[in-house]
């Protein structure tokens, strides 16, 4: 897991149940500077890959943000 991909992941594991935005995160990832490109979905988007082979996702919420989840259906540990 890439050091952007392990901040990522624990901040929205830190944020619970709360959906964390994109926003949000980029602005503790970049100190306020927001990139121009999407290195947060992206960045998402691997971990959604890394993820699922042990069970876990995560969710997208329209206008709010992430979170994450464990799946109903378990993946090797």
């Amino acid at each position: 897991m890439s050091p952007t991909e392990s901040k990522v992941l624990q901040l929205v594991i830190d944020a619970g149940e709360t959906p964390i935005s994109r926003r949000e995160i980029e602005k503790k990832l970049y100190a306020g500077a927001s990139p121009t490109s999407n290195t947060v979905e992206v960045t998402i988007c691997r971990l959604r890959q890394k993820l699922a082979q042990y069970g876990y996702g995560i969710n997208a919420t329209r206008s709010r943000g992430y979170t994450i989840r464990q799946s109903s259906q378990g993946g090797a540990p």
